[in-house]
């Protein structure tokens, strides 16, 4: 259920050759989620879960909460002292797989949208446009915003 990585400082402060943007990229988004200790902060747990359970098509409270062993409420509560929602985090997690969808296939919005457990295309081309700034078939068009 989890990964992890340990590396020697020496490792660490040794110069790369070559640099590989993709890792910088894959790398850089997982340290952003880890607080000082090394742990993932909890609405970065709670998106790996969410994540998880989108490949299962049970993506709700119930079943999240079931997941990570915990109550809904304490769920929500534990985010909540992190300024967060579990909405917010579904909508986050639904964004960051969107956009890989939309750079890296030609999967039809509509079944992009129902993939990821929208109601309609509306609803997903809603909420993707709120959390990017541009619409699914602008963003695969390739004018991301910045």
């Amino acid at each position: 259920e989890h990964n992890q990585a340990v590396f020697d400082y020496a490792v660490l402060n040794t110069r790369i050759a070559q640099s590989n943007s993709q890792l910088h990229a894959i790398l850089n988004n997982h340290l952003r989620g880890l607080d000082a200790s090394g742990k993932l902060d909890y609405a970065t747990e709670v998106q790996q879960i969410i994540l998880h359970a989108m490949k299962g098509g049970e993506c709700t409270l119930p079943r999240v909460a079931q997941m990570l062993g915990t109550s809904q409420r304490t769920l929500q509560r534990r985010l909540s002292a992190e300024g967060r929602t579990f909405r917010d985090e579904l909508e986050t997690v639904r964004a960051r797989v969107a956009m890989r969808y939309l750079e890296e296939t030609a999967i039809p919005l509509t079944s992009l949208s129902m993939t990821l457990g929208y109601s309609d295309l509306a609803a997903f081309s809603h909420a993707f446009s709120r959390m990017t700034g541009v619409s699914p078939s602008a963003w695969r068009k390739g004018g991301r915003a910045s």
